[in-house]
């Protein structure tokens, strides 16, 4: 069917925002009156983002967030480093208040070193954003061979300083800075990822001296305020320090990189938001309005003509998809059918958090299908045990418990939440020695549970990356390689110091943090690929079904509403959205094969 089936953000884009800085406007009046309806309770001064309550990780005052408090030497250091093309403005402190880093005529990737789209409003030329770099910068702007070059005078800058692994954390930084021919060349994504992947695999053969050398050359080269690529390196660079020091050794981390800067958390965030805020996390950008609009159009489809509907909804974003939903079907020609809405309550403690009970949230909703004239019923499966960390999803798959009934239309509606599952990797990394003879997981158990219900369609929405490699530095390849595009597509159309951008990337690096700073059942941010999510779908008799061309008409719609270099493709059966053609979300939509 065909119709306004996108979330209930949209409706408020101009209206209820977080701060002034608002991706750009929606001229939905209708749809703005609805989404006050259900959020009209919410305190005045939810409008307001104050600063105060923040995550840990957001930026600081200071740009060189972990500046380095270096005495005497630091002259030294800047001498050498000027002297190699890299001019630092100083405000009266050594190191530790560096405000920028500019280049000289050396530098081959130019004096801004800004590679983002400085006005995506007028790339309307889509084959062009898709073949930009991930930095934004065309390929053919790179000298061929200069990475590995500059990468060759790092890494003999840091052999050279082996042997004063003894010294002070200040005097090495010298040592280093004599071998570094051009340190500003170092100043670009793949260069920076190249030192990230080094002091990775430093950690993991527990190399101390080398992770600590390359860890100083980080800090002075990724500002937490800088560019895209400084930005999303320093967080890496965080998340780095924090597993360095769960390693117990705590001469690893650098002088003046102390402990302070990096939060005592399991990489989850603590700042939770107002339904208002929340919307405004949702609206600015597509990574789960994406989902809401290929989901809510297929389930619409899948259900016409039943007079009754299950939702089954596992999910992170608490109930944001719903609204558009239940507007749509209020619209029916033959009438709303009756929906009954059950939440599992078991999302683990990742951003977005929601500063309000799962209860008041089904009062809002019942209130808003009541405005709609639709017969609602909300139900929230609460943990066994609440207080516990990571409760087992499978517990609440009891047919008893989700009160399923006959003569209804179950839809089963998974939106980012399956890949905090544990995989094989987790549980063969958490089991105990008699433990592991299990041929199948919490994930394929899951998947043949929802089958034997005998779903009308489930949705299944994700992010397209593979994160589930014990390795660490394949993980913080593959992390690196994804997490930079939030990063470059705030950077398109907010300002640097906006608080509502500081805000979602500190979100961001709180997934890095988990990413790379832990291991076995604390690290939760396990992504798969949308190719293997294919194929435990498959293992569980299920069938994949394409999504109608008014579903991908209105999913194209709302990426309009966004920066230019968003973008959609279909494989298959299945939507992906795209950020400068790199692959970012996937939605995809499924019935029960034949047995």
């Amino acid at each position: 069917m065909k119709g306004n089936l996108d979330i209930m953000g949209i409706s408020h884009q101009t209206e209820f925002h977080i701060s002034r800085h608002t991706p750009m406007p929606f001229s939905d009046k209708r749809m703005k009156e609805e989404y006050r309806s259900f959020a009209m309770h919410d305190n005045d001064n939810d409008n307001d983002a104050s600063a105060e309550g923040l995550n840990p990780f957001q930026v600081t005052s200071s740009p060189m967030s972990w500046g380095l408090s270096a005495p005497e030497s630091a002259n030294t250091l800047i001498g050498h480093l000027s002297s190699s093309g890299l001019e630092g403005h100083m405000d009266g402190n050594p190191i530790g208040t560096m405000h920028s880093m500019q280049f000289a005529n050396d530098n081959p990737l130019g004096q801004d070193n800004q590679f983002v789209l400085k006005n995506p409003s007028k790339l309307k030329d889509v084959d062009h954003v898709q073949s930009m770099s991930p930095v934004g910068l065309s390929s053919d702007k790179i000298p061929s061979g200069n990475y590995s070059h500059y990468y060759e005078e790092y890494t003999t800058a840091i052999s050279s300083a082996q042997g004063e692994q003894d010294q002070s954390w200040p005097s090495l930084g010298v040592s280093i800075a004599k071998g570094m021919g051009n340190l500003g060349a170092c100043h670009d994504a793949n260069c920076m990822e190249q030192l990230l992947v080094h002091c990775g695999s430093a950690l993991e053969n527990n190399d101390v001296t080398l992770a600590q050398q390359i860890m100083w050359v980080l800090n002075n080269i990724a500002s937490a305020e800088g560019d895209p690529n400084q930005r999303v390196t320093s967080c890496f660079l965080r998340a780095l320090v924090a597993r360095a020091a769960k390693m117990g050794n705590t001469n690893i981390v650098p002088k003046g990189m102390g402990m302070d800067a990096v939060p005592p958390s399991a990489g989850v965030s603590s700042k939770k938001l107002s339904v208002i805020e929340l919307a405004g996390f949702v609206d600015l950008t597509p990574w789960h309005r994406f989902g809401f609009s290929a989901a809510n159009g297929a389930i619409a489809e899948a259900v016409e003509g039943q007079s009754a509907i299950h939702i089954l909804d596992f999910g992170i974003t608490h109930c944001m998809q719903w609204p558009t939903l239940i507007d749509a079907l209020s619209k029916r020609p033959e009438g709303p059918p009756f929906i009954r809405l059950t939440v599992s309550c078991t999302r683990p403690p990742v951003p977005p958090l929601l500063d309000m009970s799962y209860q008041e949230l089904g009062t809002r909703l019942s209130n808003f299908a009541r405005s709609k004239n639709v017969p609602f019923e909300f139900r929230a499966l609460i943990p066994q045990n609440p207080n516990e960390e990571f409760p087992n999803i499978l517990d609440q798959l009891q047919p008893s418990l989700l009160d399923l009934r006959e003569g209804e239309a179950l839809v089963v509606n998974c939106q980012i939440r399956m890949h905090y599952i544990p995989d094989e990797t987790a549980e063969s990394a958490s089991s105990n020695s008699s433990s592991s003879s299990s041929s199948s997981c919490q994930r394929d158990d899951f998947l043949r549970i929802i089958r034997s219900f005998e779903p009308t369609i489930v949705t299944l929405v994700d992010e397209d990356c593979n994160l589930t490699c014990a390795s660490l530095v394949s993980r913080l390849k593959s992390a690196f390689n994804y997490l930079w595009i939030p990063f470059d597509a705030l950077d398109t159309f907010l300002p640097r110091d906006s608080k509502q951008r500081q805000q979602y990337e500190g979100d961001v690096g709180y997934k890095i943090e988990n990413i790379i700073a832990f291991e076995g059942h604390q690290r939760i941010e396990r992504l798969e690929s949308r190719a293997k999510w294919a194929q435990r779908m498959k293992k569980a008799h299920f069938q994949s079904i394409p999504f109608s061309e008014d579903t991908i008409a209105e999913v194209k719609a709302m990426l309009d509403e966004h920066a230019a270099g968003w973008g959609l493709k279909k494989e298959e059966d299945d939507l992906l959205l795209t950020w400068k053609g790199h692959n970012v979300v996937f939605a995809t939509a499924c019935v029960p094969a034949q047995l």
